[in-house]
């Protein structure tokens, strides 16, 4: 490998550390083995998110069309660079479907798992025993527990007090527009986000965020 090639590649990995867009784009190519084909949403979604990552948004509605690419970024490649960059952060993920949630969870997984993101984030390890799709740890104390609209998040937090101001993770809920209007689960899931969410997020000193990844209604001919 010549210096150029291996300057260039250095650069590329501290771009993929430091900002969420980058890593979207680093890790779309490390998997797929393609390039993203990415599009000016991308970098707003991603630059919204950095805003909760960074203390500046406490809670972030994100409203596109299906296919956009807004749990890729939102859920998975969120949480994996959050943990990166904050190994200890804990988050709680939901949506209308405890498959699709638990689903999101072990894709999150997957990519802390993967050799490229411990090339960029090598303090970020998954803690023995974290085998769970739905509830998994980092040896440095980070949780990710994901379930659905009817589930239980007792027991469960999002966020770190911490001394020194910093990212400590978020609830992030994403498609529950989905449920029928008037179904039990969706009345389950309004009441776990009035009752439930509000709370750790308000704590002084408590980064948390809350984020919302909804599907727009597609425009009609």
């Amino acid at each position: 490998m010549t210096i150029e090639r291996r300057a260039t590649r250095l650069a590329r990995r501290a771009e993929a550390n430091a900002s969420l867009y980058f890593f979207t784009r680093h890790g779309y190519r490390q998997h797929y083995k393609r390039r993203w084909l990415h599009n000016w949403h991308h970098e707003a979604i991603c630059a919204r998110l950095q805003d909760v990552f960074d203390g500046r948004c406490r809670r972030l509605i994100i409203n596109v069309p299906p296919r956009y690419s807004k749990t890729e970024i939102a859920v998975i490649n969120f949480m994996a660079w959050a943990l990166g960059r904050q190994p200890d952060a804990e988050f709680i993920h939901t949506s209308y479907s405890s498959r699709l949630a638990v689903n999101n969870s072990m894709r999150c997984r997957e990519v802390v798992q993967s050799e490229w993101y411990r090339r960029l984030f090598p303090k970020t390890k998954l803690a023995v025993g974290s085998a769970a799709k739905d509830d998994w740890r980092t040896t440095a104390g980070g949780v990710v527990y994901a379930t659905g609209a009817g589930g239980s998040i007792t027991g469960y937090g999002a966020g770190k007090k911490r001394e020194v101001p910093g990212f400590g993770g978020a609830i992030i809920v994403d498609e529950l527009q989905r449920v029928a209007p008037y179904s039990p689960a969706l009345k389950q899931a309004r009441d776990l986000l009035r009752d439930a969410f509000p709370i750790p997020l308000d704590l002084p000193g408590d980064m948390a965020g809350l984020i919302a990844a909804a599907d727009a209604a597609m425009p009609t001919a």
